[in-house]
Order: structure tokens, then C-alpha cells, then sequence
């Protein structure tokens, strides 16, 4: 299929994202858009490499979450509120913020290190 990229880059995402106290609120005052449209934002952010920093349109975020352009915006500046983006700066068209939590989204794998030295230590043992 045209524009598919194998291996397509990956986010860790919490078992408990919808759990937490700070989505919830999202979702009670926006329906499923408001989670949705924050994960949009942490999918995106993932895929500028910008250390958790977002700079997007706000046209561009709406059809990720299935939202209105308006939708998109109170999402943003709520998920401010609640203390899931920091630095929130921008006008009606575009938004710049950092994820407050972006050690917990970062794709980079936490135990891959340790996997890496354990194999190591397998290849260098002799077979008993």
C-alpha cells in the first residue's frame, strides 16, 4: 500500500492512559474527543523527535481526532488546564507546548539496555 512504512514508528502507551485522573477529565468534559485528540498530540509529538515538544496547526490536529477545528482547541488548552501540556503558547491557527510527562510517552524502550548486556553476557559464555 502506498505510504506505509515498515517498521512503522511506536509509542509506549499506558495500560491505565484512560485511568488516569487527568484524561478522565478530559473525557468527562469532551466525550471520547478528548482523550482521543491528546493522544493525537502525544502520537505527533513522537513523530517530530523534538524531545516532547509539539508545534502543530490546530487543522492538522482536528482530523486525527475526528474533531472540529473549535473542538481541537478547548482540547488543547484544557489538557493545559489539567496539567498534561506545559508552556502552552499560540493563536486561534497553531500551538506550541511540551508534554509535562514526555519520559512516560517516549518510544525509547527502557529495558532494551539491560536486554542488549544480558545477550552480551550469553554470546561471551562458553556452552556447559
Amino acid at each position: 500500500m502506498p505510504g506505509k512504512r515498515y517498521p512503522r514508528p511506536w509509542c509506549r502507551l499506558d495500560r491505565e492512559f484512560l485511568a488516569q485522573d487527568t484524561v478522565r477529565t478530559l473525557g468527562e468534559r469532551f466525550g471520547p474527543a478528548g482523550p482521543l485528540t491528546f493522544l493525537a498530540i502525544v502520537l505527533e509529538a513522537g513523530k517530530m523527535a523534538s524531545g516532547g515538544i509539539i508545534s502543530m496547526r490546530f487543522r492538522a490536529l482536528a482530523p486525527l481526532s475526528f474533531v472540529e477545528v473549535e473542538t481541537a482547541q478547548k482540547v488543547v488548552a484544557a489538557a493545559a488546564e489539567v496539567g498534561l501540556l506545559a508552556d502552552l503558547e499560540g493563536d486561534a491557527e497553531r500551538f506550541r507546548a511540551r508534554l509535562a510527562r514526555w519520559e512516560a510517552w517516549e518510544a525509547k524502550d527502557p529495558t532494551g539496555a539491560q536486554r542488549s548486556a544480558e545477550y552480551r553476557g550469553r554470546q561471551d559464555d562458553p556452552p556447559t
